[in-house]
């Protein structure tokens, strides 16, 4: 069945956030609180809940995959 996702309202052409699980760019939101983080549409077919990341471990997890634009886009 997957998980329900939900669009963040925002355009084409407006920054996307990377999946939590593939990194695709998305517009796609799973969760609330410290559960909430993009996860696209094609992941939320096959991803269980208990597999996705905090918030607070996406976002260390993208600060290390990429941290010159973490720096420079979050101050990170």
């Amino acid at each position: 069945m997957g998980l329900k996702i939900v669009h963040d309202g925002s355009n084409t052409g407006d920054a996307q956030e990377n999946c939590c699980m593939c990194r695709k760019p998305t517009r796609w939101w799973w969760g609330t609180g410290a559960l909430n983080v993009a996860l696209c549409p094609e992941c939320a077919k096959t991803t269980k809940a208990s597999e996705l990341p905090t918030k607070e471990a996406w976002f260390e997890k993208e600060r290390k995959l990429n941290p010159t634009l973490a720096r420079r886009t979050f101050g990170w």
